[in-house]
C-alpha cells in the first residue's frame, strides 16, 4: 500500500451540535491528504442547528458530505444508508463526538499494509467531553474501543447493527475485501 488509498469517513449524526464543530476540526488535523478522503456525515433528523453547522463547514471544505436520514432509528441504520455514497476503498467510522488522534487513518492503513489477509483492526477512541456534568461524556472517557472492518461486506451486507440504544461512540473503519464482525 505504497499509493495512498482514497478514504471514506462516516460519522452518524443527530443533535450533536454542541461537538460535531470540534470533531470536524480534529479530521481536519489528520496526517492524510485532504484530496484523499471525503467526510461523510449520515444525519438522522437532528432538530438543532447541527444541519446549518455542518453546511457552514461544507462551503469551506467541499469534501464534506450531508445524508438525510429521516426518523433513523440508530446510529447503526445512519452508518448502513452513508454507504451508498461513499466512494472509499477504505471505510472509517467515527462518532460526532470523537478526536481521532493525528495519525489515526495511516496507523490503522499501516496495519492492513503488513499482511492483505487482515480484516480488521481495533483500537482506542477518545471522546470529546464538553460538559464536565454530562455523566454520558464521563463515562464515554473510559470507553475506548475501535474496530475496523471490510467495507464489501458492510455494503453487501449491509452489516452495522441497528442498536435502538447505541450504548456508546466508536470508530471504525475498514478494506473492500474482508469483514470481521463488532
Amino acid at each position: 500500500m505504497n499509493k495512498k488509498p482514497f478514504i471514506s469517513i462516516v460519522i452518524p449524526v443527530k443533535n450533536f451540535e454542541r461537538t460535531i464543530e470540534k470533531t470536524f476540526e480534529y479530521l481536519l488535523k489528520l496526517d492524510y491528504p485532504h484530496e484523499k478522503w471525503e467526510i461523510v456525515i449520515a444525519d438522522g433528523g437532528s432538530t438543532d442547528r447541527t444541519i446549518a453547522i455542518i453546511e457552514d463547514w461544507q462551503q469551506k471544505y467541499p469534501f464534506i458530505k450531508l445524508v438525510d436520514v429521516p426518523n433513523s432509528p440508530s446510529p447503526g441504520f445512519a452508518r448502513n444508508k452513508a454507504l451508498n455514497v461513499v466512494k472509499g476503498d477504505f471505510l472509517f467510522f467515527t462518532d460526532a463526538d470523537c478526536a481521532p488522534c493525528r495519525d489515526w487513518v495511516n496507523q490503522i492503513l499501516e496495519i492492513f499494509n503488513k499482511d492483505e489477509r487482515i480484516g480488521a483492526v481495533g483500537g482506542e477512541v477518545y471522546t470529546l467531553r464538553v460538559d464536565p456534568d454530562n455523566l454520558v461524556e464521563l463515562w464515554c472517557e473510559y470507553f475506548r474501543f475501535n474496530m475496523v472492518s471490510a467495507r464489501y461486506r458492510f455494503i453487501k451486507e449491509g452489516y452495522v447493527p441497528n442498536l435502538p440504544d447505541d450504548p456508546a461512540p466508536s470508530e471504525v473503519a475498514g478494506h473492500r475485501a474482508y469483514f470481521f464482525g463488532t
